[in-house]
């Protein structure tokens, strides 16, 4: 059966590059005025632990420590990691009301819905926190090739990555496979 662009259902699913995942992401998108071809994407990592520090006193190969001063040490340097992680998003912009959307990432883009309206074409900025083995940040950018009126005050937008760069397409790739994993765990 073919559609409107006289296309099959498996033509356009050959079409398909990259396989997609469904989920609710903090998402925020902006509009910007330089060329996302000129523009690398990134990964900024999120909120960690304290990596490198034994997390219990069992695990302090030193001998004289004593276990409640190494606990409290340890739970003081992992309050310090968060504070300092908490300011270093702070200061990219990502720690501030981001909203959580509704989106269907894949390797090459992403369609979310947004208060905001994009006509195609434009260029954006994409900032969200993905989660894979750990929480990361990534901002990329790309530009609105669909855009489609939801409601009153919302419009689906389909956005199209610019090259991304090894970096962030590993985060991404990782991010998709731990998702697949994790939906098909809930589903048996």
């Amino acid at each position: 059966m073919q559609d409107q662009t006289g296309e099959t259902a498996s033509q356009k699913q050959e079409r398909r590059e990259y396989f997609r995942v469904d989920d609710f992401l903090p998402l925020t998108i902006k509009k910007i005025d330089e060329d996302p071809a000129k523009m690398r994407g990134k990964t900024i990592p999120g909120l960690q632990s304290a990596i490198g520090w034994p997390t219990s006193a069992e695990e302090v190969t030193e001998e004289g420590i004593n276990p409640v001063i190494w606990r409290m040490l340890t739970e003081i340097n992992q309050k310090l990691t968060v504070l300092l992680d908490n300011m270093y998003l702070g200061s990219q912009g990502l720690t501030n009301n981001i909203p959580i959307r509704k989106v269907c990432v894949s390797a090459s883009g992403i369609k979310a819905t947004c208060e905001e309206k994009f006509v195609e074409g434009d260029s954006v900025e994409i900032r969200m926190l993905l989660t894979a083995n750990t929480s990361f940040w990534v901002v990329i950018y790309g530009k609105v090739i669909r855009t489609t009126r939801v409601d009153e005050s919302k419009w689906e937008i389909a956005i199209e990555f610019s090259e991304m760069g090894d970096e962030v397409k590993n985060a991404i790739g990782a991010y998709m496979i731990s998702r697949q994993r994790e939906m098909i765990r809930r589903s048996e």
